[in-house]
């Protein structure tokens, strides 16, 4: 998103977003305090400026957040519901909010259905598939770090019962040793030689080891910066057992298209977006891919 459209919508929502749009672009502070136009302050990490403005904009809250810098919860009002989100461990942030804001919409119905969320972070996209009464979610993160934040969000949300979290990658059935890092979103699963052993799961192994916990249509999700290609090794008659899929894609969608289209799906895709990781200089043609079974 274009610097001017987030100055946009911090104006539209905040009386000081004069002072907030200095710091945010000029100073490059970590921590604001923002003051909405119904008079509610408070301080929050500068990650958390434009996702408030956002969730006000689609008329999803109204008020009522609040951060608490010594646990860094992030607690806010979400179609009238409460959502606690710790985003902060060892001064670091972590986490991605767009979940709340629709890029998984395409899922709906979600209620009494089956999610499996590859990519789950720090949970963010499982709790929104729980509150959004999801019979059930298995949620797949590969880094302890993140694993160990997921666990926090699904405890202090109440969601033990909902949302089964597994320490392990996808891919093709095995083990891979990855890295104890302090992750976040964007990291890539890579091999790590004397690191930590965690299970790569297919989709097979996952419904055959899950299979007493599925219950409605399934559904899936997919994000996990690259290891969404190993859905070409799948059997067709696993992916068939999917309802709606939608995958980030992060190195075109030709494959994915093919592989999905042939296994009975009708899909569509967004329009590439052509990036460059500077700190790796990893090229990247990145976008959704949205499949749905055909009757």
């Amino acid at each position: 998103m274009k610097m001017i459209e987030i100055i946009i919508d911090i104006r539209r929502v905040y009386k000081n977003w004069i002072r907030l749009g200095y710091y945010y672009k000029i100073k490059k502070s970590q921590l604001f305090t923002i003051e909405l136009r119904n008079g509610e302050k408070l301080t929050v990490p500068k990650n958390l400026v434009h996702f408030i403005a956002l969730l006000i904009k689609e008329g999803k809250s109204n008020g009522g957040f609040q951060f608490d810098l010594t646990s860094g919860i992030f607690t806010f009002p979400y179609d009238q519901k409460i959502v606690r989100m710790k985003v902060y461990k060892d001064n670091k942030f972590n986490g991605e909010f767009t979940s709340f804001l629709g890029d998984y919409d395409f899922l709906q119905p979600i209620k009494d259905n089956t999610v499996i969320d590859i990519g789950m972070n720090i949970a963010d996209s499982s709790i929104y598939f729980a509150i959004n009464e999801a019979s059930f979610v298995i949620g797949l993160e590969p880094y302890k770090y993140s694993y160990e934040m997921a666990l926090a969000n699904i405890e202090i949300n109440d969601l033990k019962g909902k949302i089964l979290p597994l320490h392990a990658g996808y891919g093709r059935d095995g083990i891979i040793e990855v890295e104890d890092k302090v992750s976040d979103i964007g990291s890539v699963l890579e091999e790590h030689k004397g690191g930590i052993k965690i299970p790569l799961l297919s989709l097979s192994k996952l419904l055959e080891q899950y299979q007493y916990n599925i219950s409605g249509e399934l559904l899936l999700k997919m994000d996990c910066e690259g290891c969404e290609y190993n859905i070409l090794y799948e059997n067709e008659s696993v992916l068939k057992k999917f309802s709606r899929i939608i995958i980030e894609y992060h190195n075109g969608y030709n494959e994915l298209k093919t592989k999905l289209e042939n296994s009975g799906f009708s899909v569509k895709y967004t329009k590439p977006n052509v990036w460059v990781d500077k700190s790796t200089n990893i090229h990247y043609v990145q976008g959704y891919l949205y499949a749905i079974k055909k009757d």
